[in-house]
Parts: C-alpha cells; structure tokens; sequence
C-alpha cells in the first residue's frame, strides 16, 4: 500500500494539516499509523474521512471483515500439522500486548523471566510475565465468559488477593456475556480468523477488565488461533503503530478489514522459527 503525508493530504481533503493529526490521532483516519512519534503515514487514495464529531456510536451488529483470502490459512488448517505456541512465540505476543499498553520489554527479558531469571523490572510485572506463560492453556471452546474470567484471573495469580473483581464493574458482566454471545451466535458464520479478530477487537475497545485487560485479550486471540488450527499472531515491533491504527478503525466505525488483513499476514507469513 502506498501512503501520502499529511501535508499531501491537506491539499486532496481541503483540511487544515493541524485537523489532519488530530483526526489521526483520534483513529478517524482508516488506515493512517503514526511512524516516528510525530509524522503519519495515509494511504493514498483514501475518502476524505468524516468528522468524527458527528460520527454514531457503532455496536457490534456494524462489524465488518471486507473482502479477505483465507485460502493460506485454510490451507494450514487442513494440514496434519498441529499449531502450537512456543516459549519464544508466547514472549513475542506478551511483548505485543504490553508494547500496545507503553510497556517496553524485550521478547529476551521476557524469555529470562519464563526460565525464572530475575530481570530490573518491577516485581509485578515479572509476576504478570511469567504468570501469562500458563494462561494461553486456559481458553476453552465452547468459550465462555468463565474461560476469558480464568485467563485473566491466571494473568493476575498471587497478585490480586482471592476474590478481587476481575471485571471493571458490575455491568461488565453483562457485556462480556453480551460478547461471548455474539462470537457464538452472530458470528459463527464467519471464517474464524475473522470471529476470533472480531473478538479481540471488541475485548479491546469495551475493556471490561480491571487490569491486563489488552494482555488478556492477545493472549485469548492466540489461543483461539491455535485451537483452530491456525499459527499464532505475532506482530513485529514495527508493526505495532499499524496495529493501533486498525483497531481505532474498528472502535469509529466498525471497519475491522485492516485488523483482520493484519492478522491473516501475520498469522500465515513465513518466518524464521529462531525469531518466533
């Protein structure tokens, strides 16, 4: 895909280049990912976008895939190969999800802290890390609202005292029931890389945890990935800025074609097995 700057961008759309980086900042811009803290990269070709000012509230009925290839996945599904997640894939997804939430740690610290090395980290988070390496077992299919409870609770074992809510309040049980309903019902006639990219879409946008609610959410899409018999989604460091661009393109309006493109490329991709 090509991209223009926001400059370029402010002569197509007749909008002033500040309006542009607000509208990226705020995800209103499909596509747009920030490289270098400060300049955007914009795919050409791209609608001048609506003012999100006015834009509705989109639930999930509004969801959409646009059009993929799954033949490269379906392919891997049919093979006798069995998906699996390795120690340096798992350290790779946790670096993800916490470099999604400004939290720099290396897949290698990572991987020191899984064979219980200690690290100059806080000590919770050493906790969270090593915690999360059993959690990508607790995912159930059927999935219910208790199997994304159990992963988030192993995440937080000997961290939060027995008993703490897991859920940010009380209503939040009401939606992730809401959400597993829909990715057991509405969206079952979806591929399954789409429903399992549809639900990590919405587990990160709705947050209904308490705490590690987007390292729940990586951990749940790969282990429903590799239950169905599909590789894990690994992201690059690089990519990470690309990510939070496809995901607000999901929370303004419902357009998760880039998350779930992202995620077949990642997931299919040839890559080195020393690197993941």
């Amino acid at each position: 895909m090509e991209y223009i700057s926001v400059k370029e961008a402010s002569k197509e759309w007749n909008v002033s280049e500040r309006r542009i980086r607000a509208m990226c900042q705020k995800g209103m811009v499909e596509g747009a990912f920030q490289k270098d803290g400060w300049s955007w990269n914009i795919p050409r070709g791209l609608p001048k976008p609506s003012d999100g000012r006015t834009t509705r509230f989109l639930g999930n009925k509004n969801l959409r895939t646009g059009v993929q290839d799954y033949s490269a996945l379906n392919k891997i599904r049919k093979s006798s190969r069995t998906a699996l997640l390795t120690d340096m894939q798992k350290a790779q997804i946790i670096s993800n999800a916490l470099s999604y939430d400004g939290i720099t740690v290396t897949r290698k610290q990572i991987l020191d802290m899984f064979r219980l090395k200690k690290q100059d980290l806080p000590l919770e988070l050493q906790m969270v890390i090593v915690n999360t390496k059993y959690a990508f077992d607790k995912i159930t299919e059927p999935l219910t609202s208790g199997s994304i409870l159990e992963i988030n609770g192993r995440i937080l074992s000997s961290i939060v005292p027995d008993g703490s809510p897991l859920l940010r309040e009380k209503s939040s049980m009401t939606g992730l029931d809401c959400l597993i309903r829909d990715y057991s019902g509405t969206w079952s006639a979806l591929h399954p890389a789409a429903r399992i990219s549809f639900l990590f879409s919405e587990m990160i946008r709705l947050a209904l945890l308490s705490r590690q609610n987007t390292l729940t959410a990586f951990v749940t899409l790969n282990a429903l990935m590799v239950k169905h018999k599909m590789p894990p989604v690994v992201f690059s460091e690089e990519e990470m800025s690309e990510l939070k661009a496809a995901l607000a393109s999901s929370q303004i309006n419902g357009n998760n074609s880039r998350l779930v493109g992202m995620i077949l490329d990642a997931s299919t991709r040839r890559q080195d097995p020393r690197n993941v």
